[in-house]
């Protein structure tokens, strides 16, 4: 009989219709969350192949702590899994150099198993402290929303789970797990926002870093919403192939200016796999905003090319 985390865990997948897949990709650290995940898809599919993905950041990082993680994952799941282990070989220094590499090497599995996505055991802690992250970096809601449950590409289905539920789940299961000692040190941003300053603001104002959570969640709701003629019309409006992306010009321009960025945003995103700011789209619309109807110009890393009727995007790896 399954439990309540498990039955949340099926009813997800299957909402996005992938309860029937034959193979997951699970990123597994030897943490609490990536082994509460194992262990509810070993329990909800059996049948299922499960490879697990144990990325280590190589060199300057504890070594004994890798292999207690990788010892523990073998003695716990043992031949009920398939573990894809790699370390960098060269000694990764910054959050963004850690999240780069481990994509990598969560890309090159998918290749090797031909799988188009995989999940993680991000939860709803994570996400509020991800969002928090890029709004002292600077970004805007279109970012915010960016971190997502599901988005064809990585699929988080602890998404709006409490660590603590989580925690309970492993008690009761007896699943074990390996406490990162780098997950206490707060000269990273992300430990200093979990450890220093969501619970001073929850001892100043007792539930604040839960409402934060939700404020930020019902913005990003509201800017969603206000893009539903974007996705119902942009079948018909927006063209594209392998490298390009047409828009009817007309239409665009029928796009309030907020929504004419938001819009672009998404095209980009759901199109091509470049990186790319806010600032610059911004410089984008305003180059769409003069009085010419043919011009060239190239910003992040795409080709646009307007004409009287249309806006062709070309992206060149």
């Amino acid at each position: 009989m399954w439990n309540n985390v498990e039955h949340q865990v099926w009813n997800k997948l299957k909402l996005q219709r992938l309860e029937n897949e034959a193979i997951y990709l699970l990123a597994v650290s030897g943490g609490l969350d990536s082994m509460v995940l194992t262990s509810v898809f070993k329990k909800i599919k059996p049948q299922a192949k499960i490879v697990l993905m144990h990325f280590h950041h190589g060199p300057g990082v504890n070594l004994e702590y890798r292999d207690e993680c990788v010892e523990l994952i073998k003695k716990y799941f043992g031949d009920l899994v398939i573990l894809e282990i790699e370390s960098s070989l060269v000694e990764l220094k910054s959050e963004n150099e850690f999240r780069e590499s481990r994509i990598a090497f969560f890309e090159k599995i998918q290749k090797k198993y031909g799988v188009t996505y995989y999940l993680t055991a991000h939860h709803l802690d994570d996400v509020l402290e991800t969002r928090l992250i890029k709004m002292v970096r600077g970004t805007g809601l279109e970012s915010l929303g960016a971190f997502e449950e599901w988005n064809h590409k990585i699929f988080r289905p602890f998404f709006d789970m409490n660590k603590n539920v989580l925690k309970q789940y492993a008690l009761d299961q007896n699943t074990p797990w390996i406490d990162d000692p780098t997950n206490q040190e707060n000269d990273y941003l992300r430990n200093w926002i979990r450890h220093v300053w969501l619970p001073q603001l929850d001892q100043k104002m007792p539930g604040g870093s839960e409402n934060i959570a939700k404020s930020l969640q019902n913005m990003i709701n509201e800017t969603a919403s206000g893009l539903d003629r974007y996705v119902v019309e942009s079948a018909r409006y927006v063209t594209r192939t392998t490298q390009t992306v047409s828009l009817d010009k007309a239409w665009f321009h029928s796009f309030n200016t907020k929504d004419q960025l938001l819009v672009l945003i998404r095209v980009i995103k759901g199109s091509f796999m470049c990186d790319f700011s806010t600032s610059q789209i911004k410089e984008v619309l305003k180059r769409l905003d003069k009085n010419r109807n043919e011009h060239i110009f190239q910003v992040a890393s795409i080709n646009w090319v307007i004409n009287a009727r249309t806006i062709v995007l070309n992206y060149e790896k």
